[in-house]
């Protein structure tokens, strides 16, 4: 294992360390009564964020690219 694999391995499972205690914080305040309004789009916010980060982005799988959209043709106007 190379210094370069270690490194990226380590920063991998800090940042899931890091998303799991913010995604805990952040749930356990949005179920918890005593929370004002407020405060709960704060913990909204925290928790959306940390699954944006994760979650894949829609135009970057494989697929999309397969199924390109290709230029139409233009219709001509017609007046009725």
């Amino acid at each position: 294992m190379n210094s370069n694999n270690k490194i990226e391995t380590s920063k991998f499972w800090i940042q899931v360390l890091f998303s799991t205690v913010v995604l805990s914080l952040c749930t356990f305040q949005l179920v918890n009564k005593d929370s004002q309004a407020s405060e709960k789009a704060m913990y909204w916010g925290g928790l959306t964020g940390v699954l944006a980060y994760w979650l894949p982005s829609p135009s970057s799988s494989r697929e999309s690219e397969q199924y390109k959209r290709t230029p139409q043709k233009e219709m001509p106007n017609v007046i009725l």
